[in-house]
């Protein structure tokens, strides 16, 4: 009858456990939830460091800040020379 199964069919059907098989689900999936993990922490991460980017700043700081760069109240450019002028042209 089509109905009925035959023995050779129901062994094929019965799932059996195998412990290999177990072992690299289990270890496949661990591997991929820590790394779905890890790159979340990473974004979290980038965005606690770039956080204060996007804080305003009071005008006052932004001011005051510039006032101590330099003595004349703005930024200086880095010398580097020991106070002689540089060389232009060819030495003999």
């Amino acid at each position: 009858m089509p109905g009925d199964k035959t023995e050779l069919a129901q062994s094929i059907l019965k799932k059996q456990f195998r412990f290999s098989d177990w072992l690299a689900e289990r270890v496949i999936k661990t591997v991929a939830f820590l790394s779905i993990t890890i790159v979340v922490l990473i974004f979290v991460f980038v965005f606690r460091e770039t956080l204060p980017l996007f804080h305003t700043q009071n005008k006052e700081n932004i001011t005051a800040g510039n006032t101590t760069a330099g003595s004349e109240g703005g930024l200086q450019p880095e010398s580097y020379s020991s106070g002689e002028p540089e060389f232009q042209g060819e030495r003999i």
